[in-house]
């Protein structure tokens, strides 16, 4: 588990109770069922990004987005008037709206960062509201849209300006625990971080779970090669190794 442990966040975390990132002093029963506890919310909470992260990844290839938004770290613990609006409006997706619910069954929830890091994308980047919402309904990866919820945002859209430095950090922090969404960091140094964190999870959740119950990941794959490329970089090497490490 001490491999994994690397993103303890920097202040409390709705979804993951204190004592949980405090496994020292548990019994060696305990530990083992908490160790279970936190690979399963681990679990929960990198599917979210997963689905955030490809839906990010298609936006931008359709001229939707820009990786461009990524290169400055983000502040993933508020929100700004700008951001908030957005995230109001993502929040009219069931999918979401779950994973930002402290009251969500199970371990994980209240997971508020990944929607506030692809509201700050859409903030510093988007060319087209309207084509990117009418995306995010037809491919439904953040779940189906709560229409009383979208009605108030259909007339005139979320209020926000574009601006490439809104919600800038002085750095990158870890505001919850789990997130491994990139931000103030580039693509190459991303990638290979994430191969290490990602694996580590997945082989350990499929330790404690069964082998394949993790669940497939070639739509994240596509998503790590595209914006590999952005940058022209070849993903040759980086998945060779993600292959043979982790079977994705």
């Amino acid at each position: 588990m001490e491999a994994i442990d690397t993103d303890w966040p920097d202040a409390g975390d709705m979804g993951i109770p204190d004592d949980l990132l405090s496994l020292d002093r548990f019994s060696k029963t305990r530990k083992h069922s908490a160790i279970e506890e936190l690979v399963r919310a681990l679990s929960y909470r990198f599917r979210v990004q997963e689905e955030i992260f490809v839906i990010a990844k298609s936006l931008m290839h359709l001229g939707l987005l820009s990786h461009q938004a990524l290169y400055r770290p983000m502040d993933l613990s508020r929100s700004t008037p700008s951001i908030s609006s957005v995230v109001s409006s993502l929040r009219c997706f069931n999918y979401v709206a779950d994973a930002m619910s402290p009251e969500r069954k199970g371990l994980g929830g209240g997971f508020d960062a990944p929607v506030i890091w692809l509201a700050t994308v859409i903030v510093r980047s988007c060319t087209d509201w309207t084509r990117i919402l009418d995306r995010l309904v037809t491919v439904q990866r953040l779940g189906s849209l709560d229409q009383a919820c979208a009605a108030k945002f259909t007339s005139s859209g979320p209020r926000f300006t574009i601006n490439a430095r809104e919600g800038e950090a002085m750095e990158v922090v870890a505001p919850q625990y789990g997130i491994w969404l990139p931000h103030g960091v580039s693509m190459k140094g991303f990638a290979g971080a994430f191969l290490a964190r990602y694996c580590t999870v997945k082989e350990t959740y499929e330790d404690i779970m069964g082998e394949g119950s993790w669940g497939d990941s070639s739509m994240l794959e596509a998503a790590v090669t595209r914006i590999l490329a952005a940058e022209r970089i070849s993903p040759d090497n980086f998945y060779e190794t993600m292959g043979s490490s982790s079977g994705l």
